[in-house]
């Protein structure tokens, strides 16, 4: 490197099933509870404390979509949490009334289930169709965050064939219940690839549909909240770019929103025939919101959005930290 030799000492590390990995392990756990033997009550203590102040048993507040209130809950004394659904009526309200009533109650997923006896498990992707029949859901048990994905028939509550390998944990449907997107990582871990891939078909001939070479940049995949679009985020410290495809057509290639700007952070929503846009753009230290028109969203057309003070009372700037959006559309006023 730079006309240097640099070697790595601890590369052997990296082959976790080697029994001299194994055995370094060990003996490093073996040090450990006997340079802490003198302060075990006190740990006991402590563990004991942390857990007192857990409510083991707990609930999620519900989220209402189409006529199902989705949410998770905890057991005592189970490791896992279990995510379910239950029918809610019309009203804003519903899905919040009553929170420990589960009337109806249909479980999606339960993690305690599903990790049998694996000495680690983590769900990385968990998202439902936008038809509420199927789950996208995936699957860690080394703590490597790379996920094998399957995809769930809510109605027999069975696992269907596909299976996707070695995936991040971003994910979204198409409108045509039929096509997902998720994201693959490189051999460091970065999430860096957006694939395409049929229900039914052999994970071997899904489509790559955006690819990014830069280290710098995470790519993450997401269908906006009112089904309009997928929208593929590419992001680093400083800099972001999005890309959109029609939720209706799946095949269409990628769109970009506006091409990225070192040192320009934005994120946008869709909304009504416009994007929301939260950005530092133009010198907004503390960010601002924009409106563009979806059918070019190009920073030239980014009008403001005067939605809150300037700085607070006492004279201190307002920083904008995020944003959402309702599903009403929005007027042409």
């Amino acid at each position: 490197m730079f006309g240097d030799r640099v070697v790595d000492e601890l590369a052997w590390l990296r082959e976790r099933d080697d029994p001299d990995v194994i055995a370094h392990l060990e003996a490093e756990n073996t040090y450990t509870e006997a340079t802490l033997a003198p302060v075990a009550d006190l740990r006991e203590q402590l563990y004991q404390e942390f857990k007192s102040r857990i409510k083991e048993t707990d609930l999620s507040v519900p989220v209402r979509k189409d006529g199902w209130a989705y949410y998770s809950r905890t057991e005592e004394g189970l490791a896992y949490g279990i995510h379910c659904r239950r029918p809610v009526g019309g009203g804003a309200t519903d899905a919040l009334a009553d929170l420990d009533d589960r009337t109806g109650e249909v479980v999606l997923l339960d993690e305690n289930l599903e990790a049998g006896d694996s000495d680690f498990f983590d769900v990385g992707p968990f998202d439902i169709s936008p038809d509420h029949r199927l789950l996208l859901w995936g699957w860690d048990r080394t703590g490597d965050e790379r996920y094998t994905a399957t995809v769930r028939h809510l109605e027999t509550n069975q696992d269907g064939p596909d299976r996707l390998v070695d995936i991040s944990s971003s994910s979204a449907w198409a409108l045509d219940g039929q096509t997902v997107f998720y994201v693959r990582p490189d051999t460091t871990n970065r999430p860096y690839q957006v694939w395409r891939h049929c229900l039914g078909a052999e994970a071997s001939t899904d489509v790559c549909v955006f690819s990014e070479p830069d280290e710098r940049y995470f790519v993450g995949v997401g269908l906006e909240k009112d089904h309009s679009f997928i929208q593929i985020s590419v992001s680093s410290k400083i800099t972001d770019e999005v890309w959109i495809i029609p939720a209706d057509a799946p095949d269409t290639e990628p769109r970009l929103l506006a091409a990225r700007r070192p040192g320009v952070e934005y994120s946008a929503a869709h909304y009504g025939n416009h994007f929301v846009i939260l950005t530092n753009d133009a010198g907004a230290e503390n960010f601002k919101l924009v409106l563009a028109p979806d059918h070019d969203p190009s920073p030239e057309q980014w009008r403001d959005l005067e939605i809150a003070p300037a700085s607070s009372d006492n004279g201190a700037p307002v920083m904008i930290s995020d944003f959402d959006v309702a599903f009403a559309p929005l007027s042409d006023a």
